[in-house]
């Protein structure tokens, strides 16, 4: 009914996973502003490349700071980058390059704002899951199913059970 000899597959494969959070720090100029009532993070853009065998994540922020002088108030736009390499374990079946998959897992968002001097810094953090595919040599068990249980008279008694449908390894 089942044979205890393994096969050999090659399939693209995800061949290693990770979740991450990202932090940051993204520095602007203060015009003059000397308090941060609020930020709004919006559009967010993120990617992956590989560089020397890792993935290096790259995330595109948007982000609006609502800032007070004392008399007046004034919104600020900014585009914040981050550049960081994700270290993924991979498994060791692998052959050829490796292709890289990304995608937050909830949205970035602000940890922390300050006004220091002429510069206000806006911390960061957003959490990204990380894939490795890759062309992959897998061993899985080869079955030979029973055909005989399903064949009778004559079929029955022509039937080889010791021929593999899998061919010869």
């Amino acid at each position: 009914m089942s044979d205890n000899r393994l096969q050999e597959i090659m399939t693209r494969a995800v061949v290693g996973r990770t979740e991450r959070t990202l932090t940051w720090c993204h520095k602007l100029a203060a015009s003059d502003m000397k308090q941060v009532l609020g930020v709004r993070v919006g559009r967010t853009n993120v990617s992956v490349k590989g560089e020397e065998g890792q993935p290096v994540a790259e995330l595109m922020v948007d982000c609006d700071l609502w800032c007070a002088d004392g008399k007046r108030t004034k919104v600020l736009r900014t585009r914040c980058r981050s550049v960081q390499e994700v270290p993924v374990k991979l498994r060791d079946n692998l052959i050829g390059e490796e292709g890289y998959a990304i995608e937050l897992t909830g949205t970035p968002r602000s940890t922390g704002v300050r006004v220091d001097g002429d510069s206000i810094y806006v911390d960061f953090e957003a959490t990204v899951q990380v894939e490795v595919i890759a062309l992959a040599r897998l061993c899985v068990k080869a079955y030979a199913p029973d055909f005989a249980a399903d064949l009778t008279g004559e079929e029955a008694s022509t039937y080889d059970a010791s021929a593999s449908p899998f061919g010869s390894h």
